[in-house]
């Protein structure tokens, strides 16, 4: 059975083509998709490079968030973990706070 918490056991040093990888993927993906912020965002390796240094550069394995839906939901709170369920929270976390907003809209303009 997999558990949702998987371990990140070390660090490596990253591709040199990284750098511009990350550049055109925060281009093309400008809002967390976690939260749907549009500012302090990063890239999260859905399979850490320290796992599957192979999946470093592909873009099926990146996803866009910001800072703290990075900690918060692709790392559980714990940098030494990852989020197997990454897609299913960040979709999850992403309606609720959809609808968290669309509720106070409505709350404003019945005002």
């Amino acid at each position: 059975m997999n558990e949702p918490i998987q371990a990140i056991w070390e660090g490596r040093p990253r591709s040199s083509h990284w750098p511009e990888l990350r550049a055109k993927h925060l281009a093309s993906n400008k809002f967390c998709q976690c939260c749907g912020q549009k500012f302090n965002l990063t890239v999260h390796h859905l399979i850490p490079v320290s796992v599957a240094p192979e999946k470093e550069l592909e873009p099926e394995n990146l996803r866009t968030v910001c800072n703290d839906c990075h900690f918060v939901i692709g790392h559980l709170g714990n940098w030494r973990y990852y989020n197997i369920y990454f897609d299913v929270d960040a979709a999850n976390h992403l309606a609720r706070v959809d609808e968290f907003e669309e509720k106070n809209l409505s709350r404003e303009s019945s005002r």
